[in-house]
């Protein structure tokens, strides 16, 4: 079973992107962010809806 919401590493390694570009971008303002744990993770879904809209 793939894992429903990914680190923001794993969301920089899906766009290809550096975290830098990350925060400069200001991805993270763009897919929800959820609290997993006592990290802030993304849902796989949200990130596959982002990438088809920005493309």
């Amino acid at each position: 079973m793939e894992k429903e919401f990914i680190t923001r590493k794993e969301v920089c390694d899906v766009l290809g992107i550096s975290q830098a570009t990350f925060t400069r971008n200001r991805i993270g303002d763009k897919l929800k962010p959820y609290k997993v744990g006592k990290r802030i993770k993304y849902s796989r879904k949200d990130l596959e809806r982002f990438r088809i809209e920005r493309y």
